[in-house]
């Protein structure tokens, strides 16, 4: 077992690739990808209302 979960490499999929990134990488990719997302929704949210 790994004493230190930032040596940790997760698989991140980008499209259809799989790409290894330590745990802090990917949790800062997640945030940008929920951001993201979460600013298209409003935008279509907004062109329905």
């Amino acid at each position: 077992m790994l004493a230190d979960d930032d040596c940790l490499m997760i698989p991140y999929q980008i499209g259809d690739v799989f790409i290894s990134h330590s745990q802090e990488e990917t949790q800062e990719m997640l945030e940008d990808a929920k951001k993201t997302l979460q600013e298209e929704i409003d935008a279509l949210e907004s062109r329905v209302a």
